[in-house]
């Protein structure tokens, strides 16, 4: 038997070829997974320091003719950064007359801001099926804070916006905030390792451990004499 023989050489080729080529996959696949949440602690980051660059408040909900809110604050504040940038043109635009969820008005939410963060599934795959949702939220009571300008330099470090776990996720102009203790009792979740959020001071910072008491989760977003 001829060990260098032509069958022989091409079936070593073959196996050579096929086993680089799954190597290469491998690696391919290997190399995403590692530099997955690094890319997404990025994305995180810079969609939230887009909000740093606001007034020292957020606007208010839109609300109807009886003061029930119908519209977000995060499409008032999308209007106010279109009125400087133009980068967003929603077709159909939003109606605001009309609740968030009018036939219209969902169809519009489509076509969403890009700094009202949903997760990618994985690097390169944008919010597939999932245009319309967001993770970025206030602190009800940090916004109740500023809004009646009784918050103290000590509570400038609280966070203010935060994202929630994708599980928790929802129409971005759905008129939805959380309350810090909704965050306490397990209700919502945050997006944590590390928790990403921009405080009331508008600096965006990061928290490496996630909040397991009460006491520490009034500690992170929560007023000192919220009880």
């Amino acid at each position: 038997m001829k060990l260098f023989s032509k069958r022989n050489v091409l079936l070593a080729s073959v196996v050579f070829f096929v086993s680089f080529v799954a190597y290469c996959t491998k690696s391919v696949h290997d190399s995403k997974e590692f530099f997955r949440p690094i890319i997404l602690n990025q994305i995180r980051y810079n969609n939230l320091r887009r909000f740093s660059e606001v007034p020292e408040i957020l606007p208010e909900d839109v609300v109807d003719s009886s003061g029930d809110p119908i519209l977000s604050w995060r499409v008032v504040y999308a209007l106010a950064v279109n009125r400087e940038t133009d980068d967003w043109n929603p077709e159909p635009p939003l109606n605001l007359s009309k609740p968030w969820y009018d036939d219209d008005n969902l169809k519009a939410a489509k076509n969403k801001p890009y700094y009202f963060f949903f997760p990618f599934s994985s690097p390169g795959e944008l919010q597939k099926g999932r245009e319309e949702t967001t993770c970025v939220v206030r602190i009800k009571e940090i916004h109740e804070r500023i809004k009646r300008g009784e918050l103290t330099e000590q509570e400038k470090k609280k966070a203010y916006l935060v994202l929630l776990d994708k599980g928790d996720s929802f129409c971005w102009t759905r008129p939805y905030d959380v309350s810090w203790k909704d965050l306490a009792s397990g209700k919502v979740k945050l997006i944590n390792d590390p928790i990403i959020y921009m405080n009331a001071g508008g600096e965006v910072r990061s928290l490496e451990e996630t909040p397991q008491t009460t006491e520490e989760w009034q500690d992170f977003c929560g007023p000192a004499d919220d009880r």
